[in-house]
């Protein structure tokens, strides 16, 4: 009895021992991005894609009219997950395009008379994929367009088309000066000015897609995306970020994990600080959501333009940038002399002081563009003998930062002609309850 009693107690102590070591194995793969071996153990982890086996469309390589699954085999519900991993260039109907690499080099190899194929995966609102091939011999395009799986469109069929691409011209179009980029095929016999600013019949083109370009760029085939947040949380190896709300990735989540590189860092982030995150591939769909490959800015965004607008009726305001950024200095910003003043971002317009607590544009980032403009020639720099303070002067305005031995360090933007003299008389007015500068 006694003895059997013992081989339980080591049959018991082996799987315990064995439970364990499987244990370590997955939580040790989880903490370093990779596959799990055995179980993920009730956590929540998003495995990354290996995309090794993926044969995608556009290599240059591929057979024309080939892919790793064949559209009439695609299952019914054809979701983006699927359609990202086989290869296919995924465009949601908010405008964002992922493998958009693909597509790329399938208008490179267009453009140079290059046989290749692609293929297409438009999504509805309501998430229907519309899935449109398109394979290229040199010579020839044949278009097979399959929308059977929109639950609101009538077609029971994929309708195929075959065009003599000597015909056509390869046509980007910006929509109406929006984000918006239209692709089109348009006959060659057919004027293109007149086809940007009129529609032609629908035989002279043919549609290829519509996608949004947002604050991004490519990056190594990758594409670079950007959103400002709030820091909620910060550890050792990594901060929480709750994306502002106009940014496409609070679509996604509220909260964002993103890695420190640095781990031995002697300076902290700080929570209820605003940052720029720039990142490369996908976020993944964990609570919070994390985001592997970043970088975390403090200064906003620096290409942007300021947009000052003369008026009778102008108005001085002060803002105390501590007030925004818990980080900054005890100085001051202020703005004189203008009807109005904004700020352009890429194709975006903001008001100043929006811009300004949004975290879009910071007091640190005004002045480090100020001196990048200047060293390209694009204003006029003075600077006093007080200790250092400066002026910018533009074509439209100028910005002034104090900068005096006895610590005054505030920042005034207002017309070209100011002085130090403008800004001690604006704080003055201020002081006294506001009117006009004399």
């Amino acid at each position: 009895m006694k003895k059997t009693v013992i081989i339980i107690l080591v049959i018991v102590l082996v799987i315990i021992l064995g439970l364990g070591i499987m244990y370590a194995v997955d939580m040790n793969r989880m903490d370093n991005n990779l596959p799990v071996v055995f179980s993920t153990w009730g956590y929540d982890y998003a495995p990354p894609i290996d995309d090794s086996s993926i044969k995608y469309l556009s290599s240059g390589e591929n057979e024309v009219g080939k892919s790793k699954t064949p559209l009439e085999e695609l299952p019914k519900d054809y979701t983006r997950e699927m359609a990202i991993e086989n290869g296919d260039i995924v465009i949601s109907h908010d405008g964002i395009m992922k493998n958009d690499q693909i597509f790329r080099n399938f208008k490179d190899n267009f453009s140079n008379s290059k046989k290749d194929s692609m293929r297409i995966v438009t999504y509805t609102i309501e998430g229907d994929p519309i899935i449109t091939e398109y394979n290229y011999d040199g010579n020839m395009l044949e278009v097979r367009e399959d929308s059977t799986r929109d639950n609101f469109g009538l077609s029971t069929e994929i309708v195929e088309k075959t065009y003599n691409i000597a015909e056509y011209n390869f046509i980007d179009k910006i929509e109406n000066d929006s984000d918006w980029h239209m692709i089109y095929l348009v006959k060659k016999s057919s004027s293109v000015e007149a086809w940007q600013s009129k529609p032609l019949k629908i035989e002279d083109e043919i549609y290829i897609c519509s996608y949004k370009e947002y604050e991004s760029s490519i990056v190594c085939g990758e594409e670079l995306h950007s959103f400002i947040g709030t820091i909620v949380e910060e550890k050792d190896n990594y901060i929480i970020v709750e994306p502002n709300d106009d940014e496409y990735e609070r679509k996604s989540a509220d909260r964002i994990i993103i890695p420190i590189k640095d781990v031995k860092r002697d300076y902290i982030h700080g929570e209820g600080r605003k940052v720029l995150i720039k990142y490369t591939g996908d976020i993944k769909e964990t609570y919070p959501a994390q985001i592997d490959n970043a970088t975390i800015e403090f200064n906003g965004y620096s290409d942007f333009e300021i947009l000052v607008e003369k008026s009778e009726n102008i108005f001085s305001s002060r803002r105390g940038l501590n007030a925004i950024d818990p980080f900054e200095s005890d100085r001051s910003l202020y703005i004189t002399g203008f009807g109005k003043v904004d700020v352009k971002i890429g194709k975006e317009i903001y008001d100043f002081n929006s811009a300004l607590e949004s975290g879009k544009i910071t007091a640190n980032g005004l002045l480090a563009k100020a001196n990048k403009d200047n060293e390209e020639g694009l204003n006029e720099k003075l600077t006093y003998k007080d200790g250092g303070s400066n002026i910018w002067r533009y074509k439209d305005y100028a910005i002034l930062k104090m900068n005096t031995v006895d610590g005054d360090n505030d920042i005034l933007i207002g017309p070209k002609d100011l002085s130090i003299d403008t800004l001690n008389k604006l704080r003055e007015v201020i002081a006294n309850g506001g009117g006009k500068i004399k």
